[in-house]
C-alpha cells in the first residue's frame, strides 16, 4: 500500500505539471493576443468627414464648414495615436502629423505605433491627408 501511495502522489505531480503547462501557454497566447490588440488599438481605419474647400479630416461633422456652406463629403482615413516628445501627452489624428504644438508647447510628435518621429511640414495650414 506504501508504493501505491507513492505512484498516486508521483501521478498526481505529473497531472499537475501538464496543467501548469497548459496554464503557462495559455497565458502566452493570451499576452500575444493583447500587445497584437494594443498596437492595433494605436492606428484603426475609420469613417471621417472631409471638407473639400479647407482641405481637411474631421471625426465629426465640422458645424463651422457647414454654416459656410463647404463642400463635405464622407471618407475613410487612418486614426493615429501621437504623443508628444516632450512630455509624453497621447492625441489621436486623422493626420499624418497632428496640427500644430502639444499644450506643453514642443512640437515634437512621435507616431506611438511604430515609435518614430513625424517629420514636420513647412506651414501648419499645409493639407496633410490620411489616406
Amino acid at each position: 500500500k506504501a508504493s501505491k501511495g507513492a505512484h498516486a502522489r508521483q501521478a498526481q505531480a505529473e497531472r499537475a505539471d501538464r496543467g501548469l503547462g497548459a496554464l503557462a501557454k495559455l497565458e502566452k497566447r493570451e499576452a500575444a493576443a493583447d500587445d497584437a490588440a494594443a498596437k492595433a488599438a494605436l492606428s484603426m481605419r475609420v469613417r471621417c468627414f472631409k471638407c473639400v474647400d479647407c482641405a481637411r479630416l474631421f471625426e465629426s461633422k465640422p458645424e463651422a464648414c457647414v454654416r459656410r456652406d463647404h463642400h463635405i463629403e464622407m471618407a475613410f482615413a487612418v486614426r493615429r495615436c501621437f504623443a508628444c516628445g516632450k512630455c509624453g501627452r497621447s492625441i489621436f489624428s486623422l493626420e499624418r502629423r497632428p496640427r500644430g504644438a502639444c499644450a506643453c508647447g514642443a512640437d515634437a510628435w512621435r507616431n506611438r505605433e511604430n515609435d518614430s518621429d513625424v517629420r514636420a511640414v513647412a506651414a501648419p495650414d499645409t493639407f496633410r491627408p490620411a489616406l
